[in-house]
């Protein structure tokens, strides 16, 4: 799963109780690349109105991330998830436990978000790797979602590098930050 939380608040596991229309509102691979490239620019704006992107900023909003991965899974858990590189949704496809599915949002955003928080501080990164081990350990049991829980934690890494990158350097304009998680992402 995308961050350690069993008792089915999991990212990447359990089902979701909330209503669906409260769900995160993107259905898409190419809708959540979207949504993700605004609040980052608008992070990235909020940085020059302030004067300065600093490291504790990261790790707040690497919380942040985290954060959605766990509270937020009983919401993103209902949405689509179309168009995402199939190793990120379709492994288990064909087991009793399904396909990784809406689980892949969990992954993206707790992978990045203990990417950003352990470049501000090395406390994040024991937290992704220890993610990193429970899933390891996953696999030694046999479960069949792996396969997808593993690319989830590689691309949301992935995308927490970008993320850093972008709003640190700000050399990268948002049409190529978008690129680049299509290119992490999507199909």
């Amino acid at each position: 799963g995308g961050g350690g939380g069993g008792g089915g608040h999991e990212p990447g596991h359990g089902h979701g109780t909330q209503n669906p229309q409260d769900r995160l509102p993107f259905n898409t691979c190419e809708e959540f690349v979207k949504w993700l490239s605004e609040l980052v620019t608008g992070m990235l704006i909020q940085a020059h109105v302030e004067g300065a992107w600093t490291a504790p900023t990261a790790k707040l909003f690497g919380a942040s991330l985290i954060e959605v991965a766990y509270s937020g899974y009983e919401s993103h858990i209902h949405n689509g998830f179309e168009g995402f590189k199939s190793e990120l949704v379709d492994a288990g496809a064909n087991s009793p436990e399904g396909r990784q599915g809406a689980g892949v949002y969990g992954h993206i955003f707790f992978g990045a978000g203990a990417t950003l928080y352990g470049k501000a501080d090395p406390v994040g990164w024991a937290a992704f790797h220890a993610n990193r081990l429970k899933d390891w350990g996953q696999a030694a049991m046999g479960n069949s979602q792996y396969p997808s829980e593993r690319a989830g934690n590689i691309a949301g890494q992935a995308v927490g590098n970008y993320i850093w990158d972008y709003l640190a350097g700000g050399s990268t304009s948002q049409a190529e930050f978008t690129n680049q998680l299509k290119g992490v992402l999507c199909k």
